[in-house]
């Protein structure tokens, strides 16, 4: 199965902040993560934290866990994890938190993807989701022609892989007039929103094996996602 299921294993986590999301991945290695997001809690902290393929995982800090330790976004921090949980996104069960560096983070919007499964047969609906949540502390305005946001495609915006060579997009390209201000969307801090979409309204998924996909932040303003597998049987 192409869904991978951590099991209790130690793994080093060290996290380098930089001016930006992409220049932050670009130094990150295969067990490395950083830190996007931080919540007080009662006794502690969850923590949000993401890795080299843009996956999100969260983590509970706290005296009673004997894992305390004040994060901030932007963090570099290194920790074993004891086991996890599957849920979305997936929980660590973390212990011996070490800070490495206490860089700041300035990227605050994240856009992830998601499918409802990770294997399908030829012909089956795909259906994608994608989320973007604003983890900063101001509003965040942007235009979401073109990406999954508006629950169906309008144009390119994905980035689909199969035995290396990109697929084209064969859905429909929506002509528009300029965007009004009743077109923009507005999130608040720690406020989010998703749209879902059909694949193969916009890609053909015709032979079997493995395809990478990944939403391409072609929108000004958007990130890119992070980058999942899926398999066509």
């Amino acid at each position: 199965m192409l869904k991978n299921i951590l099991t209790p294993i130690t793994t080093l986590l060290i996290i380098f902040s930089c001016n930006t999301v992409k220049q932050n991945y670009s130094t990150l290695s295969k067990s490395e993560f950083l830190v996007i997001h931080t919540k007080n809690e009662n006794d502690g902290q969850t923590i949000t934290l993401r890795n080299n393929h843009n996956k999100i995982y969260t983590t509970t800090i706290s005296i009673p866990n004997r894992n305390w330790v004040e994060l901030k976004k932007g963090n570099i921090i290194s920790m074993e994890i004891k086991d996890s949980i599957e849920m979305n996104p997936t929980l660590l069960n973390s212990k011996n938190i070490k800070i490495i560096s206490k860089k700041y983070l300035k990227e605050n919007i994240i856009s992830s993807i998601s499918t409802t499964k990770t294997s399908y047969n030829l012909g089956e609906v795909i259906e994608l989701e994608m989320d973007t949540k604003n983890f900063g502390e101001e509003k965040f305005t942007f235009l979401p022609w073109k990406t999954p946001i508006e629950n169906s495609f309008t144009g390119e915006f994905m980035d689909i892989i199969y035995d290396s060579k990109k697929i084209e997009y064969s859905g429909i390209m929506v002509k528009r007039m300029p965007p009004t201000k009743n077109d923009y969307i507005t999130l608040k801090p720690n406020e989010s929103i998703s749209g879902k979409i059909n694949l193969l309204d916009g890609y053909k998924f015709n032979k079997k094996g493995i395809y990478s996909i990944q939403f391409n932040g072609v929108n000004d303003k958007l990130p890119a996602s992070n980058l999942i597998l899926i398999e066509i049987k």
